[in-house]
């Protein structure tokens, strides 16, 4: 039929019927973390990052309403489980991605490393707590908290608004690794640094500075994405996409049966290894969906549809059936994957949109319409904080004002002028290098 391949291509299939389908192509070198060119990014960070952000607005909104008393279930109902669960990892997962480029980061230099990652980072936080302080203002009647100007003003020690906490605690770990590299030079030092400083966060060593006790409990996953990572990446491609789902779900299964003997009652100890069941989970299912789309793009040309279609008249009832599922899972996984990954490539700009977006239908359906159905809220503010984030990317490029989330400096350029600057832990190693040089040649 004519509407199976069309519908094929809506979805984000690609036919190509310049070879038979018998000819098998030269299979490209798989992209590496650290290759730039064009073309090579990898895809399931961004498909673990769109399905996460999903559960941070899921999480979000079920606790926004729980403090409101809109969901009075004490935390332990459907909406209180669900949401303990979703903390258990979606966090982690986010810090792990993001130690994923940092060794290929720093290869540019040092300064180059801290002013592209901070600048990144800084911007926005300074940006969206001005946003989010004049719209607590404006809406101070339907907050759950009253606004205070003090603390927006102490927004350099202690953050302001709804999940603002994940940029600074973010750069702190920057910071943290740019001096790890500086002083030892060694990715797996920085792994060693992290696990103390979480043993410190568990003594409650940086219960004072709140910031910093979030930093040194999450440090660790950025870590294990800088020394796993170049591993993680070469697994996601080279396993079979079998294995990878089985890992998926045994990972999910397993953290739900000891979530369901550990609860919220997890010892630090239980809880980094109940945060790396579901990283690894999350990767599985990533690099599960990313490896299914490319099977399904390289197995959907049209000889490949009309031999399926042969398969389908000749072949016995097993293998029919076999070739119909084979086909719903590629339609399915070419329909979800796409999506996922554009929201993971705009994961940022949803984290800091929804906490505002979310919103915004509580105060209509409980105020106007005297509607406090649990499903009703929690369904609407996390569709209005997702599909409203991805308006408001959409109409700031459309205007070409991509400055609510992205600093105007040109930070590559500037990146370049800072790589030029010597760090000084590399001139005392190459005058190191070169007084031995010189002792040996004498």
């Amino acid at each position: 039929m004519f509407g199976y391949p069309t519908m094929l291509r809506t979805l984000g299939g690609r036919f190509s019927n310049s070879q038979p389908s018998h000819v098998r192509q030269p299979s490209p070198t798989t992209p590496t973390i650290s290759d730039h060119r064009p073309g090579t990014r990898i895809d399931w960070p961004d498909v673990a990052k769109g399905a996460c952000i999903l559960l941070v607005v899921l999480g979000h909104v079920i606790g926004g309403l729980q403090s409101a008393n809109l969901i009075a279930d004490g935390g332990r109902g459907l909406y209180g489980t669900v949401r303990e669960w979703v903390y258990l990892f979606h966090m982690p997962v986010f810090f792990m991605i993001s130690g994923l480029f940092f060794s290929a980061s720093i290869r540019k230099g040092i300064p180059s490393f801290l002013f592209t990652r901070l600048a990144g980072l800084i911007y926005p936080y300074v940006i969206w707590t001005l946003v989010i302080a004049v719209c607590h203002w404006l809406m101070a009647s339907h907050t759950n908290s009253p606004p205070d100007l003090s603390r927006v003003l102490r927004l350099w020690y202690e953050p302001y608004g709804y999940g603002l906490w994940f940029l600074y605690a973010l750069a702190i770990i920057v910071v943290l690794y740019a001096v790890t590299r500086a002083a030892c030079g060694s990715d797996f030092t920085f792994l060693v640094v992290t696990c103390l400083f979480y043993a410190l966060s568990a003594c409650h060593l940086f219960d004072s500075w709140p910031i910093a006790q979030k930093a040194s409990c999450c440090a660790v996953y950025s870590a294990f994405g800088v020394v796993f990572g170049e591993r993680m990446n070469r697994a996601a491609t080279s396993c079979k996409s079998w294995v990878l789902g089985c890992v998926c779900l045994t990972g999910f299964a397993l953290l739900t049966v000891l979530f369901s003997l550990c609860g919220s009652k997890a010892g630090p100890i239980a809880a980094v290894g109940l945060a790396s069941i579901g990283c690894v989970s999350v990767w599985a299912g990533a690099a599960y969906l990313a490896a299914a789309e490319r099977h399904a793009k390289g197995t959907t040309s049209s000889g490949n549809v009309r031999e399926e279609a042969g398969s389908r008249q000749s072949g016995r009832p097993a293998e029919i059936a076999c070739t119909i599922g084979r086909s719903c899972l590629g339609c399915l996984t070419m329909a979800l994957t796409p999506g996922l990954k554009y929201l993971g490539s705009i994961s940022l700009e949803i984290y800091l949109a929804h906490s505002l977006l979310s919103t915004l239908p509580r105060p209509i359906l409980t105020g106007m319409l005297h509607i406090r159905s649990p499903h009703v809220l929690v369904a609407s503010g996390f569709l209005t904080g997702v599909i409203g984030s991805i308006i408001l990317v959409n109409v700031m490029d459309w205007v070409r004002f991509p400055y609510l989330f992205r600093s105007p400096l040109p930070l590559r350029d500037a990146a370049s002028r800072a790589s030029r600057i010597h760090c000084p832990s590399d001139s005392v190693r190459g005058l190191t290098a070169q007084l031995t040089h010189n002792r040996s040649g004498n």
